[in-house]
């Protein structure tokens, strides 16, 4: 999997909107991915809302692997704020309750005027 961030990664509202990329197509060689997708500042904060996105495309078009995605940020986010936050889609090790990091994008974290509208 890949991450795209149109433009800078910049993130000066309660939103973001990335676009998630399966480079290949599943086949008998490459099996789909389950991740867990969201937003943390450095310290492992969830700053964001969370997905879980199956990856599971068997298309050979290469544009309809793509998954845009939109983040709301928390209220938690205000506390982050003028710093860099992560991005991260994370893979659950076995069957246990346990992820690691797949794949990650580092983001500024630069709001000026917080909103009412955050979760």
């Amino acid at each position: 999997m890949q991450i795209f961030v149109s433009g800078r990664s910049l993130i000066s509202s309660g939103q973001t909107a990335v676009t998630l990329y399966q480079t290949q197509p599943v086949s008998e060689k490459m099996r789909p991915r389950e991740l867990l997708a969201g937003i943390y500042a450095t310290d492992g904060t969830l700053i964001s809302d969370e997905y879980t996105l199956l990856f599971d495309f068997r298309s050979e078009n290469a544009r309809e692997r793509e998954m845009p995605r939109k983040f709301l940020l928390s209220r938690e986010a205000d506390r982050f704020n003028n710093q860099d936050v992560i991005l991260k889609l994370r893979e659950r090790i076995g069957k246990t309750s346990h992820y690691q990091d797949y794949a990650t994008h580092r983001f500024q974290l630069r709001r000026g005027i917080t909103t009412d509208f955050d979760f």
